[in-house]
């Protein structure tokens, strides 16, 4: 059994460079610190990332409530996401 989620955002606009630098270095640190891997494309109005948890000591749901709680505070950077 793989041990992957799909994150799917949407971002209220189009990021800035800068924006786009500084959520991708939060959300890379966040997904390092509790030892997951993520890959997938980005853009300035969506990223789309299959994050593999297989590694991690955390189990799925707290994967998912970590995550989420984490785009929750970025509510002015994202419109919608979808982790599943």
């Amino acid at each position: 059994m793989e041990k992957e989620l799909i994150l799917h955002i949407d971002f209220t606009k189009n990021l800035t460079e800068n924006e786009q630098a500084d959520f991708w270095n939060e959300i890379v640190e966040l997904i390092e610190n509790i030892n997951l891997r993520a890959g997938g494309g980005h853009n300035s109005n969506y990223l789309d990332w299959v994050i593999d948890y297989r590694d991690s000591q955390m189990e799925k749901g707290k994967i998912i409530d970590t995550i989420g709680d984490f785009l929750i505070g970025k509510e002015d950077l994202i419109l919608s996401f979808r982790l599943e």
